[in-house]
């Protein structure tokens, strides 16, 4: 019968594992979370009989392995070790769920970078990422890595070769070898598991279920000590031969990088932490390959605690285009008793239990945990002073990371796994959660705004692009929130859909945040028109034609977003599009004409206040107005597809303006009710036009191009909110 341990089983013991000093590096957050993983199973796990405690804490548990229903997700060969020689028991295939209940007896030890034939520590191995069919299972020829494997090739491993011959039940070891050998016994294994099952593939561990005593039951490895300790020497033998560049030593005689003592060190760490590899020599210009125990030097205790690190980090993840954002709370203080139980009461169990669509909301939780946040986004108005005042006035409770109470940091990393070596594209040991909540403030009250103005019209209702609700910091944190306004490439001939890499912009764009960085509006800009480009010409290529409306008015609401928070950076003009709130939220629809809201408009936005901005955004306007008139009139060919952004240029605009103004005077001269068809429009156009020769133009071409496609989204959704003459439209 399993035993609980002691919920005092002493936070001591797994402190000895953690530097004595503040956190510094993602090697010492490795160190605290993987004493946090330890002390959650000397504390909460339900031990095995036949287990102690510390091999619990040691093994590895396959989480994605764990399933609520019934599942292959253990294939365990049965033998009988009992007699004089080793046999395979009457029934020698059992298949069985992996479950909580039995996670630890397996004795399952993970190689973080287990790539082709190379298998994991323990006899328990693991069959892959992906199924693996049955046969493969079964017998796999090429690198016999699962169920032959186990006798064939595990028990013959230098590591289990020298735990055989030191420990008193060594000869367990030496009599899996010897039935390895037995070519017979393999073949008949190999038949029974094909004939056993009836599913045709899986995933699952793949280990060996053991029956030592003539009345006994069968154990598995993690309830034998023998094969536990030859999984950590296989392990520690892999360290040994270290992670490193063909040819290079892998050891030598150092100061460990997280303990800071003279001792004898290996190089190379696996999992995430294999940015720091050997493999990836362009990031240390001085590495010397021939030392590779050099790079990030480990002693071989540190070495063990890392590598146990990287069977538990991906409970702290959310994933997004292939890339995974690890988001890793920490004390900022060095790590004493009581800080331990407060971090792993209140951030570290938090985080475990919650499932990976809400591990960014808790962490988010827990920056915003004890504050009200209606109150909160209704004072800041974007206002750092008023959010500081706001929070002046609350109890003494302080928030996780509000910058007050600062006892912890967050750690962010953004991953492409599966690459080897592995690609950290954002590497950031102090994440800036602050600008991300005002950030937040400030699109929450743009978006009630646009609601309440409805200066585009009814689109905000009828498109994703801008929600007043959505959270906006973790939307930040695993980089969807820019993804649907820009350009996936800078590169405009760039079309394809490769592996995530360091300079995709919805990395770039959201590492910077994270960092606390300000955002160029010119690389904005240039992904903004790239995006309206690619957008309007693959709707014109399905024939739908229409222009994306949708899409500029999410980039509209994203600019002065970042703008109002003060995240913007100006390389050019001026792009704070500020509005007044008060003024918005003051008018009620029917206060305002047509006539009001496009003189509000360019009023209240510091982007449009040179004559050639409010040209650009003018005819954008009129060219949007003329479109959605020849939608109603069922006009093939509309102006917007005459005259895309893209066409707009310093050297096209004087020719497309006065197309545009010819098509208008066209519409208006057919039909005598429309009289000065669109003048709001083109009387400020005349006058923002003359102003200066576009030639003259300090507007950068990407610049001209968005506020032509704000103007046209603006013209397309300005309609009447309530009755107006003809004579206004």
């Amino acid at each position: 019968m399993a035993s609980k341990v002691a919920s005092d089983a002493s936070i001591d013991t797994v402190l000895e594992e953690v530097p004595d000093r503040p956190l510094s590096s993602l090697y010492d957050i490795a160190c605290l979370y993987t004493a946090c993983d330890r002390y959650e199973r000397l504390t909460e796990s339900t031990v095995p009989d036949r287990m102690d405690p510390e091999a619990v804490s040691k093994v590895s548990v396959a989480t994605e392995l764990l399933a609520e229903e019934e599942s292959n997700s253990i294939i365990a060969a049965r033998i009988d070790l009992s007699g004089s020689e080793p046999t395979l028991a009457e029934t020698p295939i059992e298949v069985q769920s992996y479950t909580r209940e039995n996670c630890f007896q397996l004795g399952y030890l993970k190689n973080q970078r287990k790539a082709g034939a190379a298998t994991d520590y323990s006899i328990t191995n693991h069959s892959g990422s992906s199924e693996t069919d049955i046969e493969t299972i079964a017998h796999d020829t090429w690198g016999s890595r699962f169920l032959r494997g186990r006798f064939e090739e595990w028990p013959n491993r230098p590591g289990a070769q020298a735990v055989a011959e030191e420990h008193s039940d060594g000869w367990i070891i030496d009599l899996l070898s010897q039935l390895g050998e037995d070519e017979d016994a393999m073949e008949e294994l190999t038949e029974a598991l094909l004939e056993s099952v009836e599913f045709e593939e899986t995933r699952a561990l793949v280990t060996v279920k053991i029956k030592l005593e003539p009345d006994g039951e069968f154990l598995y490895p993690g309830e034998i000590p023998v094969l536990n300790e030859a999984a950590y020497e296989c392990r520690r033998e892999h360290f040994r031969d270290g992670i490193s560049m063909p040819d290079s030593d892998p050891t030598g005689t150092g100061t460990g990088f997280i303990t800071d003592s003279d001792d004898r060190v290996t190089g190379g760490s696996p999992g995430v932490l294999g940015q720091f590899g050997k493999k990836q020599p362009e990031l240390f210009p001085d590495l010397n390959k021939d030392d590779a125990w050099r790079s990030r030097p480990l002693t071989p205790e540190a070495a063990v605690v890392v590598d146990r690190f990287g069977s538990i980090i991906d409970e702290f993840y959310t994933g997004f285009q292939g890339v995974r954002f690890y988001m890793l709370p920490y004390p900022e203080t060095a790590i004493t008793p009581e800080t331990f139980q407060r971090f792993y009461s209140d951030v570290y169990k938090q985080l475990v239990e919650a499932d990976q669509d809400e591990f960014q909301d808790e962490v988010v939780r827990l920056f915003e945990d004890e504050v009200d946040t209606e109150r909160l986004v209704e004072k800041s108005a974007v206002s750092s002073e008023a959010i500081d005042d706001f929070l002046a006035d609350l109890d003494d409770e302080m928030t996780a990371f509000d910058g007050y109470d600062t006892w912890l940091r967050v750690y962010g990393l953004y991953v492409a796994k599966g690459l080897d070596p592995t690609q950290v594209f954002v590497d950031e040991p102090s994440v800036s959660l602050g600008p991300l909540t005002d950030l937040e403030a400030a699109y929450h009250n743009l978006g009630v705004a646009l609601q309440e103005s409805e200066l585009f019209g009814d689109l905000i209702e009828r498109t994703d692009y801008v929600r007043p609700s959505q959270n906006v910091a973790k939307e930040v944190l695993s980089g969807r929130w820019f993804y649907s306004t820009i350009a996936q490439s800078p590169d405009p001939d760039d079309t394809s859909d490769d592996d995530p890499s360091p300079d995709d912009p919805f990395l770039t764009l959201s590492g910077k945040l994270v960092r606390g960085d300000k955002i160029s509006a010119d690389t904005l800009l240039d992904l903004f028109v790239l995006k309206i480009e690619r957008e309007f010409r693959d709707n014109q290529s399905n024939g739908n034609g229409s222009f994306p409306s949708n899409v500029v008015l999410g980039q509209y609401a994203r600019l002065t977003a970042l703008a109002n928070a003060d995240l913007l950076l100006e390389n050019h003009i001026s792009h704070t599009s500020e509005h007044d709130y008060t003024l918005m939220e003051s008018s009620t629809p029917g206060e305002q004409t047509r006539e009001s809201r496009l003189e509000s408009f360019i009023d209240d936005h510091d982007a449009l206040a040179t004559p050639e901005a409010r040209a650009v955004f003018l005819l954008g306007g009129l060219a949007g107005r003329l479109t959605a008139f020849q939608h109603k009139e069922e006009v093939s060919r509309k102006v917007v597809e005459q005259h895309p952004p893209s066409s707009i240029t310093k050297q096209s605009i004087p020719s497309v303006a006065s197309q545009i103004l010819e098509k208008n005077e066209t519409y208006a001269q057919m039909d005598e009710r429309r009289g000065n068809m669109n003048q709001r429009y083109t009387s400020r156009l005349a006058d923002a036009m003359l102003d200066k020769n576009p030639d003259s133009w300090e507007l950068l071409t990407q610049e001209i191009q968005w506020l032509y496609s704000l103007g046209i989204a603006y013209g397309k959704s300005d309609q009447s909110l309530y009755h107006e003459d003809e004579e206004s439209e």
